[in-house]
């Protein structure tokens, strides 16, 4: 007895009759209440061991909260579509539950703003069918300022109802929809606002020029008149939520949720492109547009790591487009066939600022595959 107590020598880990882990995370708790859990390959790699199977606590990563510099240091390390691995307390199904929570919030959302917007219309002697119609709501949306701000603003809600899933399923930090730095990068975003109203202004102003359109004459309202700044100033405060709204949708949480199951970044892009698309009520050369927009701003997303460079040339797209509708100078909803397939230029100019703007913009997908 004497001999195999003295020649016995204790594993490293392991006190009396407990195991305790001892190749656990920088800064983990040990505890020894909760039996080991082997981890497999792929969760082994992506808390930092090796490929091979690793004896760690499993539990310690469920039950103990990451502090927000954690989370962020493991972001910075995972391209932009991989970020709902960022906390290891998300499952496989989490995305679905975001997902259901989204549409069910987004509705109780739409819900309370279009009684709001009825109200206005009973109010303002506004139509029904003006809101209701959409050929009537192409036709009267820069001639009611009531049918431009509901035309816009039932797709604003998505941005609440997106936050509030996160918080109910503890995505944290909740600013990784934004970017792997997990808050909005606002230096790009302007970088790429900014290239945007040069790429969209120069496309606009040089095919109505060589259309012979460039003229204010088809104005829908005066310049001069009080409409008109009106409409001005309801584009400019409604069409970046808008925009804001459907990046964050489907370059957010469409991109990240793809990426939750899939590793390869070429799914991510090209999943929510087409379902992008075929929300939009537009012709054919118009929904050709917006599915290469969406695969570009896509790529962007992926690459840049964020959705800085969607949002920007989304909004320098969309305030351009609707400002030059006013102006009678382009068709907003591309349901004419005149100079339609030029439509498809457009997303091509939109793709002229990535090299210059990447440049300064950290990659997404420099980090670890996972």
């Amino acid at each position: 007895m004497d001999t195999m107590s003295t020649n016995h020598q204790q594993e490293p880990g392991h006190h009396g009759s407990e195991f305790i882990p001892t190749n656990q995370p920088p800064g983990a708790v040990t505890n020894t209440q909760n039996m080991p859990t082997m981890l497999s390959p792929h969760q082994a790699e992506s808390y930092g061991y090796g490929a091979e199977p690793t004896f760690a606590s499993a539990e310690y990563y469920r039950s103990n909260r990451l502090t927000r510099k954690e989370l962020l240091e493991r972001a910075s390390e995972l391209p932009y579509h991989r970020l709902s691995h960022v906390n290891p307390r998300a499952r496989w199904f989490t995305p679905v539950l975001e997902g259901l929570l989204i549409a069910g919030i987004y509705f109780v959302l739409l819900l309370i703003v279009s009684f709001a917007l009825l109200a206005s219309a009973v109010m303002l002697r506004v139509p029904y069918d003006h809101l209701t119609d959409l050929q009537r709501i192409y036709a009267n949306v820069f001639k009611t300022p009531l049918v431009f701000i509901a035309f816009l603003s039932t797709v604003i809600p998505v941005i609440p109802a997106i936050f509030i899933a996160r918080l109910i399923t503890n995505f944290k930090p909740l600013g990784l929809i934004h970017s792997i730095a997990g808050r909005m990068r606002w230096s790009y975003l302007g970088v790429f606002l900014g290239f945007g109203f040069l790429i969209f202004g120069l496309y606009y102003v040089g095919f109505a020029t060589l259309d012979g359109s460039l003229t204010t004459q088809n104005s829908v309202h005066p310049l001069n008149s009080g409409m008109f700044w009106l409409y001005i100033v309801l584009i400019l405060l409604i069409v970046p939520f808008q925009c804001y709204a459907e990046e964050l949708l489907f370059r957010g949480y469409l991109m990240q949720t793809v990426g939750r199951w899939l590793k390869n970044p070429v799914w991510a892009i090209i999943i929510p492109a087409p379902i992008f698309m075929v929300l939009h009520g537009y012709g054919l050369w118009g929904l050709l547009s917006v599915l290469t927009m969406a695969l570009i701003a896509g790529f962007l997303c992926w690459y840049t790591g964020g959705l800085e460079a969607g949002i920007g040339l989304h909004i320098a797209n969309n305030v351009s487009i609707f400002i030059f509708g006013l102006l009678g100078l382009e068709d907003p909803f591309a349901r004419f066939v005149r100079n339609s397939r030029l439509t498809l230029c457009r997303p091509l100019f939109c793709s002229l600022p990535s090299p210059g703007s990447c440049a300064c913009t950290p990659t997404g997908k420099r980090g670890k595959p996972l």
